[in-house]
């Protein structure tokens, strides 16, 4: 990939406004999951409101688990919601890790949970917060204004797991980045 048709992203970045692409970043207002979206994921209903991406994805993760108790799932939820003890980015990610999960009695159910449901997830996730927040949107939209793709970087994995992004080594581009790639297809179709 060269670097005329790319632009690096990452929740640490120091530029502000690429930060803000980061799923971690807080949203200008609050992300709404209504149940439509639910019955279209076929997951149970939450009428829920979300402050960051990684808190939409990790909501719909959640609610693909198995649970002995449902009563744990939603904890989980009134957690990963706006204002809720785990509603940052970081946080988010951290409760809906297989360890939290397993620890609170849920069990993610990998025959529901599929690499595509997570990308649709994911894809839905981005849209919703580019519906609600105009600067990000904004940003999202300038990659198809200029012809570019936007890289996630991600730094503390081998190539071979760098689904969501990726990094470069000499000079190469090593990493899947699917969330450039669906954060481009969000953008042309606001374009």
């Amino acid at each position: 990939m060269s670097d005329e048709k790319t632009r690096t992203f990452f929740s640490k970045t120091s530029d502000a406004a690429r930060r803000n692409l980061s799923n971690f970043a807080p949203s200008a207002a609050p992300i709404g999951v209504t149940p439509e979206l639910c019955r279209e994921f076929k997951v149970p209903e939450m009428n829920r409101s979300f402050d960051c991406i990684e808190a939409v994805y990790q909501a719909f993760k959640i609610m693909t688990c198995t649970a002995r108790d449902p009563r744990q799932r939603d904890d989980c939820l009134d957690r990963l919601s706006s204002g809720g003890s785990d509603a940052a980015g970081l946080a988010a990610k951290r409760l809906g890790s297989k360890t939290s999960t397993l620890k609170r009695g849920l069990k993610l159910n990998p025959s529901v949970w599929t690499h595509v449901m997570e990308r649709s997830v994911m894809k839905m996730a981005i849209g919703a917060r580019a519906k609600v927040d105009p600067v990000y949107r904004a940003k999202l939209c300038e990659a198809v204004a200029g012809k570019f793709t936007w890289l996630h970087i991600e730094t503390r994995k081998p190539a071979s797991k760098c689904r969501w992004g990726g990094f470069f080594r000499d000079g190469q581009w090593h990493g899947q980045n699917e969330l450039g790639q669906l954060m481009l297809e969000v953008a042309r179709s606001l374009s």
